[in-house]
């Protein structure tokens, strides 16, 4: 939480304010964030997760925004939060809470220690359990497709096609466009993942993944995941404008389905 002294006090307020605006009810993550994401900068956009962690405690007693601001965490694998998530689940028990940051915490960018804290307490809950690792095995048809979605690189072509597609997205692209992205591909229903350069390569690279990253990254992909199909790989696209996206999302029609 020490990154907190850093935040934009307007980008603070802007969060804290688009939160309480919203409707947890009626609109979605899309909805909620897509104008909010077209205003930021650069330098904001990196600043993003941690606005969101930071006015967690402030939804303390209004459980629908607190739930809605961790789903929007978990949907943009926003993992720069999870200390943040992890402590107020923790002190306010709830389930729906408590399996956002769990599904956080299994980010390959989450520390060891903060898995296990959030894993020690939870031992016997396998649904926390499969989030956070890998090597969980699944005892049911349930569990299994929790892993499943978890895990994409767990699936087989012969897994079932109605898993989400996952879009794993290269932090080295830039954070504002990895956003404007990802409020793309939230809406078109993909599951997106997060990942920077400092970060081992993650069971997620299956039938149902696609990747959008550097050169660099496409390399080390392929190092750990050598049968990872490489036309599931796009490298270094443009996205600069509305038609560049457009473009991008097409190109990925194959593999998602939209």
């Amino acid at each position: 939480m020490a990154a907190i002294e850093f935040l934009s006090p307007g980008l603070f307020a802007a969060t804290l304010h688009a939160l309480r605006s919203s409707d947890p009810r009626e609109e979605t993550i899309g909805g909620v964030w897509g104008n909010f994401i077209d205003s930021l900068g650069d330098n904001l956009a990196n600043q993003f997760p941690i606005a969101i962690g930071g006015v967690l405690p402030l939804f303390r007693n209004d459980l629908e925004r607190l739930q809605f601001a961790a789903e929007t965490l978990v949907r943009f694998d926003m993992y720069e939060a999870a200390e943040a998530l992890t402590d107020i689940a923790i002190d306010i028990g709830d389930d729906d809470v408590l399996l956002s940051a769990a599904s956080l915490c299994g980010h390959p960018g989450v520390s060891t220690s903060l898995k296990s804290r959030i894993s020690e307490l939870h031992n016997d809950d396998i649904w926390i359990q499969i989030r956070l690792y890998d090597h969980v095995t699944p005892s049911n048809e349930d569990e299994k497709l929790l892993y499943l979605q978890c895990w994409p690189g767990a699936r087989s072509i012969d897994s079932p096609s109605y898993l989400t597609p996952v879009a794993v997205l290269d932090k080295s692209l830039g954070e504002k466009k990895i956003l404007d992205l990802s409020v793309r591909l939230i809406n078109a229903g993909v599951i997106i993942r997060r990942l920077g350069t400092e970060h081992q390569i993650p069971n997620w690279f299956g039938p149902h993944t696609f990747a959008i990253c550097g050169s660099p990254t496409r390399t080390r992909i392929l190092s750990k995941q050598p049968d990872f199909p490489k036309r599931q790989i796009i490298v270094d696209p443009k996205m600069e404008n509305e038609r560049d996206y457009t473009l991008l999302l097409s190109q990925l029609d194959p593999i998602y389905g939209h």
